[in-house]
């Protein structure tokens, strides 16, 4: 539970980290990866392990969404990440 609590920190403090011109997509994504990782704590706190661990593999694709999708956006600047 109080790992599941930090992946709902982590995804708070990253929302205002966004480009303002992505920001709507973005926060769109957190906004989806915010219910799972309620669903993920209230479950791991709830001691239901069965149910973390399918809500945590639910939130793994998020975490790949957002770093994919800035790596891409910085692949111009950093030609090294372009591929």
């Amino acid at each position: 539970a109080e790992e599941a609590m930090k992946i709902q920190n982590a995804l708070n403090a990253v929302v205002d980290l966004y480009p303002v011109e992505h920001k709507e997509q973005y926060t769109a994504y957190n906004k989806e990866a915010q219910a799972v990782a309620l669903v993920l704590a209230t479950a791991a706190k709830g001691g239901n392990l069965k149910e973390a661990n399918k809500q945590f593999r639910n939130l793994v694709p998020y975490c790949g969404k957002c770093h994919e999708d800035c790596a891409f956006m910085l692949a111009p600047a950093f030609p090294e990440y372009e591929e």
